[in-house]
Order: C-alpha cells, then structure tokens, then sequence
C-alpha cells in the first residue's frame, strides 16, 4: 500500500510543481511570452487569447478552462487554432494537466503526450503529470519510467530530482519491479542526504523492505 502512494495523491499534494499557484502560472506564461519576443502575430494573439481560460484554470475550473463558455475560447480549441505556436504547445499542457484534475487520463495523456517538451521545468512538470496519469490507469512501469524522466529534466538537482525518483520508486514496486525501486531508493539516500526524502530517514524503510541487510544499523 505504500508504494502505491497514488498519482491522484500527488496531484492533490503537489499543486505547485503541476501549475496550480498562480505565481507559477503566470511566471510561466511570461517565460514563453519572452521566449516568443519577435514571433509571429498568430502567436501573440494566442497569448491573449489564452488569459481567460488560464484565469480559470488557476481557479481550479477546469471544465471551463477546458472548454470555454459563451464569452471565451477554451484551451482545447486553441490548441488546435494556435497549433504551430508556442504558445499554442504551451496550451497542450495545460489542457492536458486539466483533463488529469478531472480524472479523464486518456485524455490527458494524449495532450501531454502532443506537447512538445523542451529542456526546461515545465518540461519536468508535464512529464510528471503524464506520470500520474499512467500511474492512475494502473500503468505502474510506465509511470515509473516517466517520474524517473522527470527527474532529470531539466537536469538534477537536490529538490525536484529526489521527490521524483520517489515517486518513481513507488511505482516500480506497484509493477513488482523491485530492483529499479531499490536502486532508485539507494540513490536518494546517497546522493540526496539532505533531501526531504532522505532527511528524516524515511528512505531506509523503503530500502529495509526490499533489501534488509542493506541498512547500517
């Protein structure tokens, strides 16, 4: 049951790194907005068009921010509109993220999977999302190997890396596949000491079940 830690428990614990704070949000938009200095008209008019849906998207309305209504376009229509564009890609991901929070992952995947993932943490972000959407279809290796991309993208570091490759490990262990669950644990304690997984001391029960004689002590 542990390692079962779900993916809906991630979405529900983790809004930030899933684009749920409206900081975030918004510091995202202006990322691809300077990204974009110098494009094309059609994707600067995608990027007004987009701030109605992201506002209720940040409001945790996600049919509507799906959607639309009678007043704006929603981001499943302006992803096909503004196809080709950045900021169009970037609407892919938020209509994918949506459709997770509102528990239609086949949808989800295919939007997350259609979003073209740079070098950068929203890349990360979105590979976790597709994740926890796999996770929640019971595709517990695929979810593993997601989680385990996430965590090195953009490249590793002492925060998200550690809280990925746990996740990572939970799941290959739901898949039985113990042995990338225990090399992935030992990695966390070893190479992120200070990390909130491996601080408390946490990670040695997850290593202890799989590999008791591997704990000092």
């Amino acid at each position: 049951e542990e390692a079962a830690e779900s993916g809906q428990s991630f979405l529900e614990k983790n809004k930030t790194l899933l684009i749920g704070g409206g900081v975030v949000v918004l510091a995202i938009i202006l990322f691809f907005v300077i990204q974009s200095r110098g494009a094309d008209t059609e994707n600067l008019e995608a990027q007004v068009d987009m701030i109605n849906p992201t506002i209720y998207y940040e409001q945790d309305s996600f049919d509507l921010s799906i959607n639309g209504n009678g007043q704006f376009v929603g981001f499943n229509s302006l992803s096909d509109d503004y196809s080709g564009t950045k900021s169009g890609n970037l609407m892919k991901y938020y209509v994918g993220t949506a459709y997770l929070k509102i528990g239609n992952y086949d949808q989800a995947i295919l939007y997350l999977e259609e979003f073209n993932k740079g070098d950068n943490m929203v890349s990360a972000a979105s590979l976790a999302a597709l994740a926890a959407a796999h996770e929640q279809k019971s595709d517990f290796s695929r979810a593993g190997e997601l989680y385990e991309d996430a965590a090195r993208t953009p490249e590793e570091n002492d925060f998200t890396t550690p809280y990925y490759l746990m996740h990572a490990g939970r799941n290959y262990e739901s898949a039985g596949e113990n042995d990338k669950a225990l090399a992935l644990y030992e990695k966390i304690r070893n190479q992120y000491p200070l990390s909130e997984q491996a601080a408390d001391g946490s990670i040695d029960k997850y290593i202890a079940k799989l590999s008791p004689e591997d704990i000092d002590g």
